[in-house]
């Protein structure tokens, strides 16, 4: 059931947006209940701060809505103007600023308004006017989550200006996932919009046509300079049937770019195109003469796909780094956009007063969130609230810095956990890798002497939700590799703690550690026990022939101690000694083999 929001500064102002809703004739408007509009006035001269005036208005909005925690995809919020020229979240003051910084910290609702003003000469405003005014509540319905509109760039756009702004990261480019399937779509989507673009998720012929079609958003020529929807990359399946639309063809790429013209790269020149296909299908020849011919198209995506990761690798944006959307970057390192001037410096650890309220609201409903998640698209919702606080936030805030990104990945994992259209196991690798090397950053950014430790704790933190999630959703495989890395931290976890402790302590840790090491090594894999059980047994074996046997007594001499728990006569002190490691090695090599393998076993 939608619902609306007025926001305006007068009772009249308000009383003329509902009546221009009522005369748009949307559908089932006129059937709304009084209880689904919710006026607010907020008039000028009240002496209150944009940040109470902030707090009152969430509360408001969340109340309205169902109360913490619950998603605003539903939800129309319509002000009655906003002016594009002055609405910086910096400026802690004006009702334009004031927008900002609830646009920013809704997302998922639908933000219109009766007037919008704007640079005349800018490309984007026109076509957020477009998008945002009240006349656009007759489009096709649309997920306003993954920016596809460019609304929440072109905020952040005006706030990269400012001094303390000038570390938020922009998406300038557009992408479009196109699947018949909403939860192909949406993880498509959201892969795009993670790795620094705009998106819309398309599961519908409507939109579809809306955007892409003969007279869509995306069917002009355009470029990053001008801001219109300069469309650069797409996510479509081959063999579309869309529910709303009833067989009009676009199965046949030859045919889907004349129903769909915004797709033909005469319009968008550095269009990548990827298929997305299950591998068979009808008119696979000339599909596949119109796949080899995209100029910029890379390669055929098969489902299912191996995550949000797994999908930018089969994309071939993996190698030799994660390749992003043009100007994206985060996290941020000194000399692309860190704090580096003096004057930063001197502002510690804390981030401008706007930017920190809306960071840490948006944890907060991450927070209140995480445990609720049953939908793909709740959990997506989560994820791009955390990417919009981490972007925010910049180099700041080191604690909620912290907590954004670690719910942001238990968001993301949770995505690819609910979603049945997954290849099972996948590589948990990549994930891991990248969570290593931000960590690294943002424990950088904090500048304490104990920046490695709490990296690593949350590395630690991470990781080990990730095995409790895999274990109670038994996909064990990833649990096991995420197990692994688990052990890894911990031991580099040790090291560090004990290398404060008194000398020695220290010694004895050197000792510990390489043992602890090897233990780590032989749990990594069976692969790894096997061959650590053959290096035993030939150097056991060289052993007994420097020590002047023949060459089956000294295979003999090696087999027995290893797995039969026996020393042969020993000849010396010395024979006995080494006997007595054999034996205790055997007992210890073969005991996490056979777990191993019974562990093994019992996940199959």
């Amino acid at each position: 059931m939608k619902k609306f929001i007025i926001l305006s500064r007068s009772t009249e102002t308000s009383k003329v947006i509902i009546s221009t809703l009522s005369n748009l004739y949307l559908t089932g408007i006129k059937n709304i209940a009084s209880e689904n509009f919710l006026p607010l006035i907020f008039e000028p001269g009240t002496g209150k701060q944009n940040s109470e005036l902030f707090s009152e208005i969430i509360n408001e909005i969340e109340n309205f809505a169902g109360g913490p925690g619950f998603g605003l995809n539903n939800l129309f919020i319509i002000a009655d103007e906003i002016d594009f020229v002055s609405a910086n979240i910096l400026r802690q003051d004006g009702w334009n600023s004031l927008l900002g910084m609830l646009i920013l910290a809704t997302p998922e609702a639908h933000w219109k308004f009766g007037i919008i003003k704007t640079f005349p000469e800018n490309a984007a405003d026109q076509l957020l006017t477009t998008l945002h005014s009240l006349p656009s509540l007759l489009f096709p319905y649309w997920s306003p989550l993954l920016d596809g509109s460019g609304l929440r760039n072109r905020l952040l756009s005006i706030t990269k200006n400012e001094r303390l702004g000038k570390h938020i990261p922009l998406r300038n480019e557009l992408a479009i996932a196109i699947d018949d399937e909403p939860g192909y779509a949406n993880l498509h989507g959201y892969a795009a919009f993670r790795f620094g673009y705009r998106a819309y998720a398309v599961s519908s012929d409507l939109l579809a046509e809306f955007l892409l079609g003969k007279n869509g958003l995306c069917n002009v020529t355009g470029n990053i300079d001008n801001g219109e929807q300069d469309l650069k990359l797409t996510f479509e399946d081959i063999y579309l049937s869309f529910q709303d639309s009833v067989a009009k063809g676009y199965s046949n790429l030859e045919q889907r770019v004349k129903l769909l013209p915004a797709l033909n790269q005469g319009i968008h020149p550095e269009l990548n195109r990827f298929f997305v296909t299950m591998g068979r299908g009808l008119n696979i020849e000339q599909n596949n003469e119109v796949i080899s011919s995209e100029p910029n198209g890379r390669q055929r995506i098969y489902k299912p796909v191996a995550g949000i990761f797994g999908l930018w690798k089969a994309a071939d944006f993996m190698e030799p780094s994660i390749i992003k959307g043009k100007g994206f970057i985060w996290p941020i390192q000194h000399g692309n956009g860190a704090t580096t001037d003096e004057a930063d410096i001197n502002t510690g650890h804390s981030s401008p007063g706007p930017i920190k309220q809306i960071s840490q609201y948006l944890v907060q409903r991450g927070i209140k969130l995480i445990d609720k998640v049953t939908l793909l698209e709740d959990a997506m919702r989560g994820a791009v609230l955390m990417n919009i606080a981490l972007e925010l936030l910049g180099d700041k805030e080191p604690t909620t810095i912290n907590k954004a990104y670690e719910l942001k990945h238990r968001f993301e994992v949770l995505m690819e956990s609910l979603f049945g259209g997954l290849v099972f196991p996948f590589d948990m690798k990549p994930r891991l890798q990248e969570i290593k090397s931000d960590l690294a950053i943002i424990g950088h950014w904090s500048g304490q002497e104990n920046t490695a430790e709490v990296k690593l704790n949350n590395e630690l933190t991470i990781v080990n939700y990730f095995i409790k999630l895999f274990e109670n959703k038994n996909e064990l495989e990833k649990a096991e590799s995420c197990r692994h890395e688990s052990r890894f931290v911990q031991r580099k976890l040790w090291w560090l703690k004990s290398r404060k402790q008194s000398f020695l302590k220290k010694c004895g840790a050197s000792l510990i550690l390489p043992v602890r090491w090897y233990i780590d090594l032989l749990l990594t894999s069976i692969g790894h026990i096997i061959c650590a059980i053959i290096l035993w047994i030939v150097a056991l074996y060289l052993f007994n022939i420097v020590n002047g046997l023949t060459m089956p007594d000294a295979m003999l001499n090696a087999f027995n101690p290893f797995f039969g728990g026996s020393i042969n006569q020993p000849s010396s002190t010395f024979d006995l000694v080494i006997g007595g490691v054999a034996v205790v090695s055997g007992f210890f090599h073969l005991g996490i083999l056979i777990s191993h393998l019974y562990a093994t076993t019992v996940r199959k």
